[in-house]
């Protein structure tokens, strides 16, 4: 029998001695205790089109792999939130061998995310985790406040083969940021299967309400620009790292380079004015510029605009010299926030 997509399952102890196929994946139901074929009932369910997904499951089977799942959206429904704030609700199961070696929620006897609970506190510190599989409802966090560890490098620190997700974070500037983190460093991904996918984001709607006006709440508009358009560049370096710095903690320079070179391809269309389908030239432009600062202060520059007026020796409009005077530079802005545009 060949479907597009399956789960199997039999009332009885015994099924027909068949193999189902799912494209190149064989799954082989068990032999009957006869000779003869049970005249018990099967049934089998169509679920839409898995792809890729199903032959990750392969590896013990769908309904094997569904009773982590299972568990783990178990988990999450017993979540503690540690204030007031909407927070999410996280299961974590942590699989190895075929079998459940650790199982943690948001705040499980003690305040921490539920991978950091399952894989420091639920576990004798001399496991190894190397080629476990762990299944969480929400994407693994790739940004902590020092000196706390992200989950995304807990994860990875262990060496584990495979992480399955039931949701990507809702916040849309940071959604994905885990399964590339995962990507980087050669740990295979997975989603739950959508019905599961459906039951995790229905448990946090809530928390993805919150995040979803929050961030646009953060949206730039005139006001913004206005008050801040007279921001000397080193104050916006520093505002950059100081934001982004525990994420861009852990990437190392050819990391944060590689990142602005990406970013840096997109200018060219705005220097030539080139259109392309569903691509706004002008972002690039901010990317870039942060890309440049992050870079930038990795490498330890105290000030950017030095470094510019030094390689890029023009009229300075602080010190009005046609070659920048850095002394000079420093003693007037001390005594004024911006240039004199009037000299």
């Amino acid at each position: 029998m060949k479907l597009n997509s399956f789960c199997f399952a039999s009332d009885s102890g015994t099924v027909p001695s068949k193999s189902f196929v799912h494209e190149n994946i064989t799954l082989d139901a068990p032999e009957s205790s006869g000779s003869q074929r049970s005249s018990s009932s099967a049934m089998i369910l169509i679920l839409p089109h898995t792809g890729p997904r199903l032959k990750e499951f392969r590896r013990y089977g769908v309904k094997h792999e569904q009773q982590f799942v299972e568990l783990a959206i178990a988990e999450a429904k017993k979540s503690v939130p540690e204030d007031n704030r909407v927070h999410p609700k996280v299961g974590v199961v942590v699989v190895k061998d075929g079998k459940a070696v650790a199982q943690a929620h948001r705040n499980d006897g003690k305040t921490g995310h539920a991978e950091y609970i399952a894989l420091e506190h639920k576990l004798p510190p001399d496991d190894t985790l190397a080629g476990a599989t762990v299944y969480t409802t929400l994407e693994p966090c790739t940004t902590r406040n020092h000196p706390k560890i992200p989950c995304a490098e807990r994860l990875i620190e262990r060496k584990v083969d495979r992480v399955v997700i039931g949701m990507l974070d809702p916040n849309p500037q940071i959604r994905g940021a885990g399964q590339r983190r995962f990507r980087d460093a050669n740990i295979k991904t997975d989603l739950f299967p959508a019905e599961f996918m459906n039951q995790v984001e229905d448990l946090n709607r809530d928390f993805t309400r919150s995040q979803t006006e929050t961030a646009e709440a953060a949206r730039v508009d005139q006001a913004f620009i206005d008050k801040n358009r007279r921001r000397s560049i080193d104050e916006w370096y520093r505002t950059v790292n100081a934001i982004y710095w525990n994420r861009n903690y852990y990437c190392d320079e050819m990391n944060l380079f590689t990142h602005l070179v990406e970013v840096s391809g997109g200018l060219s269309l705005l220097a030539s004015h080139k259109k392309k389908q569903d691509v706004d030239p002008e972002t690039f432009l901010p990317k870039a510029v942060a890309w440049w600062m992050a870079l930038c202060g990795t490498v330890r520059i105290r000030s950017i605009a030095d470094m510019l007026w030094t390689k890029f020796p023009g009229r300075c409009p602080y010190c009005q010299h046609p070659r920048h005077d850095n002394d000079e530079c420093r003693e007037k802005k001390m005594v004024r926030p911006g240039p004199d545009w009037s000299a």
